[in-house]
């Protein structure tokens, strides 16, 4: 039963829990915990979906001290602020002509002098 309560929590930290093919196949897991072929047709969807977000997926479900630093630039997927702390020496700021690079500094410096920096 552990494999199967992992199980979902993957499915519902991959997003698939709507999946009408990967529901199916679960709850026959659930009836039949031990039928290899589902566990592997499971795994066929799964695999690639969890190879993805290893690429591709957020790069933290939660802000946390690293992130949030004194100064405030752009929100997370769950509106917690993302910043840089004040005793950083140096941040880098890249970008294509017209992204907001100067646009970003003047939000910067505008958090700095307010919080008498």
């Amino acid at each position: 039963m552990t494999n199967i309560l992992s199980l979902i929590n993957q499915i519902q930290k991959l997003g698939l829990e709507k999946n009408a093919r990967v529901m199916a196949l679960l709850r026959s897991l659930i009836v039949d915990p031990h039928n290899k072929e589902r566990w592997n047709q499971l795994n066929h969807i799964l695999n690639p979906a969890i190879t993805y977000d290893a690429f591709f997926g957020k790069p933290f479900k939660k802000a946390n001290e690293l992130v949030t630093g004194d100064i405030k630039f752009a929100l997370t997927e769950q509106k917690l602020p993302i910043g840089v702390h004040l005793t950083e020496p140096h941040i880098l700021i890249a970008g294509q002509t017209g992204c907001g690079k100067s646009v970003l500094l003047m939000l910067f410096l505008a958090q700095a002098i307010t919080q008498g920096v």
